[in-house]
């Protein structure tokens, strides 16, 4: 029996091999929406509202997304 990935799994696993970082996390979340072109204010309204429990937006304060922003755009040059 074969077992297939997802597409949106398949974009994950992409993503965190390209940037050698953890699968499934909020960083992973975050470097998937750069990629895709999205800004840091745009990244935070998606993730604040793609959420069910109002206290989970604490994670997405914008300094997180700006420091991950950071991050990416500092691995993105490495590679060039």
């Amino acid at each position: 029996m074969s077992i297939e990935p997802s597409e949106e799994d398949k974009k994950a696993i992409k993503i965190a091999r390209k940037f050698n970082i953890r699968l499934g996390t909020l960083k992973c979340t975050v470097f998937d929406l750069f990629e895709q072109g999205y800004f840091c204010h745009e990244v935070k309204f998606i993730l604040n509202n793609s959420i069910g429990d109002p206290y989970d937006k604490i994670i997405y304060k914008r300094e997180t997304i700006r420091m991950y922003y950071s991050e990416w755009k500092s691995k993105k040059q490495k590679m060039h």
